[in-house]
This record gives structure tokens, C-alpha cells and sequence, in this order.
């Protein structure tokens, strides 16, 4: 595999590790700001971003 296919399922592979972190950090933005979050939805689209990722390391 080429260097350019193994950077997109690193980035994947921190997303999945800091998830958690990573929605604690945009819910308190947004909580500072009084809109609404819902964490669920924050969740499936992280989730998204990792399914491209890894759909970009594998196809391309």
C-alpha cells in the first residue's frame, strides 16, 4: 500500500480512539453558544466521516 492509501485509515483510527473527546469538546462549543446538540446524530455523522475514510484508503 502507498503512503497516500495508510493516512486516511490512520485519521479513521484516531476518530474512532478521541470520539469521545472529540464529542465532549463540540458539545460544550455548543453548549456555550445555547444552541442544541444532539450527541447521537454528532455520532452517526463521525461515523460517516470514518466509513469515507476508509471507503478512500480502499478504493483509490
Amino acid at each position: 500500500m502507498k503512503l497516500f492509501n495508510i493516512l486516511p485509515l490512520i485519521a479513521a483510527a484516531i476518530i474512532i480512539v478521541f470520539n469521545k473527546w472529540i464529542l465532549d469538546y463540540v458539545e460544550q462549543k455548543y453548549r456555550r453558544e445555547d444552541k442544541p446538540f444532539n450527541r447521537r446524530y454528532a455520532f452517526i455523522l463521525s461515523m460517516c466521516a470514518v466509513g469515507m475514510l476508509i471507503i478512500k484508503a480502499v478504493l483509490f
